[in-house]
């Protein structure tokens, strides 16, 4: 239930003071607020200078601007106090259409003062612009209406308890014998089935469900066959889950949205119901219900709360929970700590989320009725008796999507806290870790593996994937120098690394088109730069040909295609460190589109390469002595980013390392800096004027930089740097995205040809 507060009373009547009092500001938008955004206090009619007042000129605009900041609010699940006068029905009524249709309690709290004394608190703000006088306060008492008995009354005390304590429970003690409460369904209804089949519907047992009853199961027909007979039933209540939004998408059959993971399977499966009546069902359903029961107190939401319930948690709060999704159980104890220890009769019980899989009974006074029904788990079950006793109830799903092995790898990403997902168009999501495990190194099989990874949603297989994530040379302990020569077998090849992102190329095997994707993402400015050069180089024979390519082997490997690494370099939108003269994109691997790293031969590389025509990798050796090859690729004073070797460990699988140069690192250091650090001394190679010229050249490309971001600089401020700099404007470039970077190879070039 969302509550919308309306503040009513002549002016003068402490509606104001009553807000600011008990600190509601941040809850309540303010008429007289909003009115001073519009314009400053104006003089009304022949009024001295000093008896400036609120402009009511604008209220038309003013009126707008509030009813559509208070239905933001309210669809977003936020309490909101109003206040205005709200004398007459129809700035009441306003609201009417809005609370019937969103489940909106509307609570009207009235300040009862007589007309004197609001004329003498009103004479207190003489000399403001809140001053409203006496003759406007007769009127607009005068012309006071009744309230519709849609609202509600309450008292001021009340409302402050609900804010700062908690909500009052509803009372069940008289209407029920039992409570029963359904944990998450999302579309299995054999077990539901199976407890009506045994516990048949009675008028007096109260029946609660937690939410999510949609996406991921196969009966979502049957099951909402039986919700919707039963929606509106006085004893049936039914929460609101984080899926309720993918419910209203699948009702209103949008297609301009971004479809979701398991859109088109819940469609299909919902497409004969009234979509009205769809929409109804997710209107209908509450954040969260708190209840008393033989002499217990019940606080029921899907994601689980560390407190008691008030007007100051919004819808998220109780539909997604407090804390992040993997933080269930830290959650359940908090509210242990916070509120049972000091109320042993309390309560709450949670659906949403158990990646721990927890049992029912979390703690003495959490319930989890999370329980994977939609992967062949079960549905929990909560059922309170007469006598307040509280049993426990779990009913094994056997109906369900039979998961194949990339499903079960897809899931282990999902429910990851170290995996982050990005919903692509054309029902293609992407997976990468994410700060967590990159910040915390917290790296393992799962991490590494969800590096740069496109997966089709309808079918959990690999549209298009990268190199699994591997690292710098001792970064982490399997790249270390000691791990690295210890572990590694046989013979290890050694290939330059180029300097710009990467890049995957691959084909859509639902319709045959190429998927282009960078950095999470098929329809952002990387992949579309990707596109754009890929364009530019290939003739149509030669995509033709890149295409047969990528689905040569399609049988053999199960229906999945190739994808194509490469690195894409584009020194216009995209410079790095390396000086390059034009866009290219260096071919650096193809995998086979599964999960499993499985990539061609660097022989096979090349035949593509004379195939379609774009560079490849270079190759520098092969070696076989790698403590001494990665000492010299690590002294190495090349111009490029570095290298990559690649080789075998003991049990035979690729591994990779990168050896970065000294070169590229100082660079990389000044780009961030605009300071040569003493450890690159051996490498750069730059005399004492050339390292002043650079950094006058970076503090100028900075000031560039502010200078296109809007910041104002004093012309005897810039530094001149004309002199050595045909033109300045090719220190800084614009990103693909619009950022401004200093051009670091363009600085090096100037340094470097310094006279």
């Amino acid at each position: 239930m969302k509550y919308l507060i309306l503040l009513r009373g002549l002016p003068g009547s402490g509606k104001s003071y009553w807000v600011k009092e008990n600190k509601l500001e941040d809850y309540t938008i303010s008429s007289d607020n909003v009115r001073l955004l519009f314009a400053t206090p104006s003089i009304p009619f022949a009024a001295c200078y000093k008896d400036r007042g609120i402009s009511q000129k604008n209220d038309k605009d003013v009126w707008e601007l509030i009813h559509s900041l208070v239905e933001r609010r309210l669809t977003n699940g936020m309490t909101t106090i109003v206040d205005a006068t709200h004398l007459t029905e129809k700035s009441i009524n306003c609201y009417k259409s809005f609370c019937m249709n969103n489940n909106v309690r509307c609570i009207v709290l009235d300040f009862n003062v007589n007309v004197e004394q609001a004329i003498n608190n009103d004479m207190l703000r003489k000399g403001t612009c809140r001053y409203v006088g006496e003759y406007i306060i007769k009127r607009m008492n005068e012309n006071t209406e009744k309230v519709s008995k849609w609202v509600d009354y309450t008292d001021k005390d009340r409302i402050i308890k609900m804010f700062n304590e908690c909500l009052e429970p509803v009372d069940y003690n008289e209407k029920y014998d039992n409570i029963v409460i359904f944990g998450d369904l999302h579309g299995c209804y054999e077990p539901l089935k199976q407890w009506f089949d045994k516990h048949p519907v009675n008028d007096k047992t109260k029946y609660i469900f937690c939410g999510d009853y949609e996406d991921r199961g196969i009966q979502h027909k049957e099951l909402f066959g039986f919700l919707l007979q039963h929606r509106k039933d006085f004893n049936f209540k039914f929460l609101k889950g984080n899926h309720s939004r993918r419910l209203l998408q699948i009702a209103e059959r949008d297609k301009d949205s971004i479809r979701y993971p398991e859109y088109y399977n819940t469609l299909e499966q919902l497409k004969d119901f009234d979509p009205i009546e769809l929409k109804k069902f997710v209107r209908d359903q509450d954040d969260m219900i708190y209840f008393t029961f033989r002499n217990k107190v019940f606080c029921v939401s899907h994601g689980g709360i560390s407190c008691l319930p008030s007007l100051k948690l919004n819808s998220d709060e109780y539909v997604k929970g407090h804390g992040t999704y993997q933080m269930a159980h830290q959650v359940d104890d908090e509210f242990l700590f916070n509120v049972s220890i000091e109320n042993d009769n309390i309560y709450q019980v949670h659906g949403h989320r158990n990646v721990n899989n927890e049992p029912v009974q979390v703690n003495e006074h959490c319930f989890n009725l999370e329980g994977g029904i939609e992967f062949g788990g079960e549905l929990r079950i909560l059922q309170i008796n007469n006598k307040g006793e509280c049993h426990i109830h779990t009913i094994k799903n056997t109906v369900f999507k039979q998961l194949n092995d990339d499903s079960k790898i897809v899931n282990e990403f999902k429910y990851s806290s170290l995996i982050r997902k990005s919903q692509n168009p054309d029902g293609i999501s992407s997976y990468n870790f994410n700060r967590d495990a990159f910040y915390d190194k917290k790296w393992n099989n799962l991490t590494c593996t969800a590096r740069g990874l496109f997966v089709y949603d309808d079918t959990d297989k690999v549209a298009c994937r990268s190199f699994n994530k591997f690292f710098n040379l001792n970064e982490v302990k399997t790249s270390s120098l000691d791990w690295v020569v210890k572990n590694w077998q046989g013979i290890t090849n050694v290939y330059k690394k180029e300097n710009g992102y990467l890049g995957i190329i691959s084909v859509d095997v639902r319709n045959n088109e190429f998927i282009f994707a960078s950095k999470s993402r098929t329809d952002k400015e990387y992949a579309l730069n990707l596109k754009r050069i890929f364009n530019d180089k290939l003739s149509d024979e030669q995509k033709d040909n890149l295409k047969k390519w990528l689905l040569k082997d399609i049988d053999k490997h199960g229906g999945n295609a190739y994808s194509l690494v490469v690195e894409v370099v584009d020194p216009i939108n995209d410079p790095h460190i390396i000086k390059y003269d034009s866009c290219e994109l260096f071919m650096l691997e193809a995998f086979v589109n599964t999960f499993k790293e499985e990539t061609i031969s660097y022989d096979a590389l090349k035949q593509l390469h004379d195939l379609i025509g774009l560079k490849i990798k270079g190759k520098i050796c092969e070696t076989s002595n790698l403590k001494s090859t990665i000492y010299g690729l690590c002294n190495s004073k090349e111009h490029v980013e570095g290298f990559v070797l690649e080789g075998c460990d003991f049990n035979g699988k690729v591994v990779r390392v990168k050896v970065k140069t000294k070169y590229y690192l100082m660079w990389k250091k000044f780009r961030s800096t605009g300071l040569f650090d003493r450890s690159f001394d051996c490498v750069n190679g730059l005399t004492n004027e050339q390292q002043v010229f650079a950094k006058q050249i970076y503090l100028r490309a900075k000031q560039l930089i502010a200078l296109q971001e809007g910041q104002t600089i004093q012309t005897n401020e810039l530094i001149n740097v004309n002199a050595e700099v045909d033109n300045c404007n090719t220190l800084i470039y614009k990103d693909l995205i619009g950022g401004w970077h200093i051009n670091i190879p363009k600085v090096i070039e100037f340094v470097e040809n310094m006279k």
